[in-house]
């Protein structure tokens, strides 16, 4: 995790942000015929960030339950949802321990949100998830490879912060190790820093996380680098189903992965 958490409140915006936010609808959408959803399916989202997708999801139609360890990331999708009258459910916590009340027909985990705990905790994340998604629900993970960000190990990214303010990133990725580092940096308007901070991520190989998905109880389905999804996505869109259990009841509320 970033050495400031407040980082990710504050600035997640302009990381992940920028045109990734008018792509939404398409990746939702996509997502929404991929995983079989209708109207009033029950959706987690997973490490929800902001929220935008949550919304996106509840404005489809879904029943949204969403997570995420930020306060402020909450407060603001609560006020959103109360606002749209969307009734999104929302926990402030660990995504590796808290889980929906019943079972949901998809979980997302999306915007590149694993990596930054280490192997053990994803593992949990994902574990957790299916613990919470009836049998033939499904999965998505949404990350950036060790093969993709490889072709570019080191990077600069800049961009203006209102009128006055600039945001600059330092990405350095060992290929090696996986391990992403990055240095970050606000300058004022005269170009003087005023605020910096660093966080490091584990980027894993394609089939690391497919393996890590089956660890989890996943079965591994397709992803949109061998079957391109009709979206832009941030990464690679993982699609896993929930594998078979003792319960033996099916769903209602949605149709199931749709390869």
């Amino acid at each position: 995790m970033p050495d400031d958490a407040t980082f990710w409140e504050t600035f997640s915006g302009e990381m992940y942000g920028g045109s990734r936010i008018p792509r939404i609808p398409d990746i939702i959408g996509a997502l929404w015929q991929t995983c079989g959803l209708q109207v009033g399916s029950k959706v987690a989202d997973v490490c929800c960030g902001r929220g935008y997708s949550s919304v996106e999801l509840a404005l489809r139609g879904a029943d949204v339950w969403a997570v995420d360890f930020s306060k402020e990331f909450i407060a603001k999708l609560d006020h959103a949802s109360k606002a749209l009258g969307l009734g999104i459910v929302t926990r402030e916590g660990n995504a590796e321990e808290i889980q929906p009340e019943g079972s949901v027909c998809a979980t997302m985990i999306l915007w590149n949100s694993l990596g930054y705990n280490g192997p053990k905790a994803d593992l949990k994340i994902l574990a957790n998830a299916r613990a919470s998604t009836h049998a033939g629900g499904s999965l998505v993970v949404e990350l950036a490879t060790l093969e993709e960000l490889s072709k570019e190990h080191h990077k600069v990214t800049e961009r203006s912060i209102g009128e006055s303010h600039t945001f600059r990133r330092i990405r350095n990725l060992d290929t090696q190790t996986g391990i992403l580092s990055a240095n970050w940096e606000i300058f004022g308007e005269n170009g003087a820093p005023i605020r910096s901070g660093h966080f490091s991520q584990t980027v894993y190989p394609k089939a690391e996380i497919v393996r890590m998905m089956s660890a989890a109880g996943w079965s591994y389905v397709t992803d949109s680098d061998r079957v391109p999804l009709p979206c832009e996505p941030t990464g690679i869109l993982f699609i896993g189903v929930a594998e078979s259990d003792s319960s033996g009841e099916s769903c209602t509320k949605c149709r199931g992965v749709i390869p």
